[in-house]
């Protein structure tokens, strides 16, 4: 036993040292798995691919159809343009996703509304917002960047609203400022393309409190000028009313 004074029990520093240094290893071992697994299943959240998210792929055959498609669809809505009478235009996601994957053969220049670092555009539609999805390859990193906008035409009918909701890298809601970040470097590369959405922006911040886009737009058969007057998205589904304008 060890040496008593005054009837208390001693303990000497040479029997604390050891069961501390012991208990400092095992803290340090704790919190460096912990940490361990906390980045492991963070980058797993990171890598993480939503369930709505479903790029289209296409091969010969896929494309000669969207092509045939795509075409279809100008030459009819160039014929209601022309006409001058409101129409309505509905479009499914899957649709959409195939034009999307068959965008660089249908329009080539519209690779050039993209960073090199984003690909393969997906959409989903649901009844309260258009969810956009695409991969983000850069400086290592990568990840499907996906966000939730919610799209509507003002009570005058005079611009389009657009304000971001939400978005994520994976499943992990992505910071505000890294999401500036993203969507300055997305307007500096679009600063030149007057018909660009985003190159009507004049802050960022616009994008998340509602970005007002001018509702007048040029169908690019002959030029025709024409207003959306309503839009709504439901079941996978987006339907907008067009009205024509007089030149």
């Amino acid at each position: 036993m060890a040496p008593t004074r005054d009837g208390l029990l001693v303990v000497k520093n040479n029997d604390i040292k050891p069961k501390r240094r012991r208990w400092l290893r095992r803290l340090s071992l704790t919190v460096g798995v912990a940490t361990l697994i906390s980045l492991g299943v963070a980058w797993m959240i990171f890598q993480h691919k939503p369930d709505w998210y479903h790029p289209a792929h296409v091969d010969d055959l896929t494309l000669e159809t969207a092509q045939h498609s795509f075409t279809t669809f100008v030459d009819d809505t160039s014929h209601k343009m022309v006409k001058g009478t409101p129409f309505d235009i509905v479009l499914n996601q899957q649709q959409i996703n195939i034009w999307l994957a068959a965008m660089p053969a249908l329009f080539p220049q519209a690779r050039k509304e993209l960073p090199d670092w984003l690909s393969e555009s997906a959409v989903s539609v649901s009844s309260d917002m258009l969810r956009v999805g695409v991969r983000y390859d850069k400086n290592g990193w990568r990840a499907i960047l996906n966000a939730g906008v919610q799209l509507s035409v003002s009570q005058d009918g005079a611009s389009i609203m657009l304000a971001l909701r939400e978005a994520h890298g994976g499943s992990i809601p992505i910071p505000h400022s890294t999401l500036k970040k993203i969507l300055s470097g997305m307007i500096d590369h679009q600063n030149d393309k007057k018909s660009s959405i985003l190159s009507q922006t004049q802050s960022v911040d616009e994008v998340f409190t509602g970005l007002n886009i001018d509702n007048n737009f040029l169908w690019p058969n002959g030029r025709r000028p024409y207003r959306i007057e309503s839009m709504s998205f439901h079941d996978g589904k987006i339907k907008l009313r067009i009205d024509p304008q007089r030149r």
